[in-house]
C-alpha cells in the first residue's frame, strides 16, 4: 500500500494515519449534528427517544474504523483510493474500490440491524418499525450535511460535493437539511469545545 496518495485536484497529500483521524472527525460531526436534527425537530421525530438517536448515531460508519477478527483494516482499504476521481478508474481499480464500499456498507448494514433488534424496532416479519425509518432518516441527513460542508469529503472524493439541501428532493427534509447547513459552524464548534 502507498504510504501516500495525492489528491491533484487541490494538491494536498494526507497520510494514513489523517485519513483515519477525519474519518474519525466525520463520524462525530454526525453524531453531533443528528442530536442536533432530533433536539430542534423532535415533533417530527416522535417515534424515536434521545437515547435511541444517540446510541444509533454512534454507529455511523463503524465499519470503516473496525479491524476485523483477521486483522483487515478497513480504512486502509478507503485509505487506497483516497483523492481519486472513481470514474476515472480502470476496471479492476474501480472492482476493487465497490467491493470494499459494499462489504463496509454490507458490514455497517448488520450493525444497524443489531442495534434495531436491540431496541426492538424490527417486527417478527423483519420490517423497520416507524423508529426505525426514522433514526435512518436522521442519520442519512446529518451524513450528508457534512458531506457537503466540510472541505475534507470534496478532497476525499476529488469533487466537489453539492449540499444536502440541495440534493435532498423531500421538501420537509432538505428543510432540515438548511437548518443544519445554516447552523453547521456553530454546532461543530461546540462539539469541538465539548
Amino acid at each position: 500500500m502507498k504510504s501516500m496518495i495525492n489528491n491533484s485536484a487541490h494538491n494536498k497529500k494526507i497520510t494514513l494515519a489523517e485519513f483515519k483521524h477525519a474519518t474519525l472527525s466525520h463520524q462525530k460531526r454526525v453524531f453531533q449534528l443528528g442530536l442536533v436534527l432530533f433536539d430542534q425537530f423532535t415533533s417530527d421525530f416522535s417515534n424515536v427517544q434521545n437515547h435511541q438517536v444517540s446510541g444509533f448515531l454512534k454507529i455511523h460508519d463503524y465499519a470503516k474504523t473496525e479491524i476485523l477478527s483477521d486483522g483487515t483494516e478497513q480504512i486502509g482499504l478507503l485509505y487506497q483510493f483516497y483523492g481519486m476521481n472513481k470514474t476515472d478508474l480502470q476496471d479492476q481499480e474501480r472492482f476493487k474500490f465497490l467491493s470494499a464500499i459494499n462489504h463496509i456498507n454490507y458490514l455497517d448494514s448488520q450493525y444497524a440491524l443489531q442495534f434495531f433488534q436491540s431496541q426492538q424496532l424490527i417486527n417478527s416479519s423483519g420490517e423497520f418499525s416507524s423508529a426505525a425509518h426514522e433514526l435512518l432518516l436522521i442519520e442519512k441527513i446529518a451524513d450528508l450535511v457534512d458531506r457537503g460542508e466540510n472541505q475534507m469529503s470534496s478532497d476525499e472524493f476529488n469533487k466537489k460535493l453539492k449540499k444536502a439541501s440541495a440534493i435532498i428532493e423531500n421538501e420537509k427534509w432538505a428543510h432540515y437539511a438548511h437548518f443544519l447547513e445554516n447552523h453547521y459552524q456553530q454546532i461543530i464548534s461546540i462539539r469541538s469545545a465539548v
